[in-house]
């Protein structure tokens, strides 16, 4: 699968933890990403146009 490819790369580079943003209703995403075991944080992403 390729997070765990893209995962085993990032440890061989010192990588210790590993962020995704996805949005809030992309289900498909998110539920990819726990059967991954990636655990779902209440993060709030703040942005700006200029």
């Amino acid at each position: 699968m390729l997070i765990s490819f893209i995962e085993e790369e990032l440890r061989l580079r010192g990588v210790k933890s590993v962020k995704v943003l996805t949005g809030q209703d992309n289900e498909v995403a998110i539920n990819t990403y726990e059967r991954s075991n990636y655990i779902k944080e209440d993060e709030q992403l703040l942005q700006k146009r200029l």
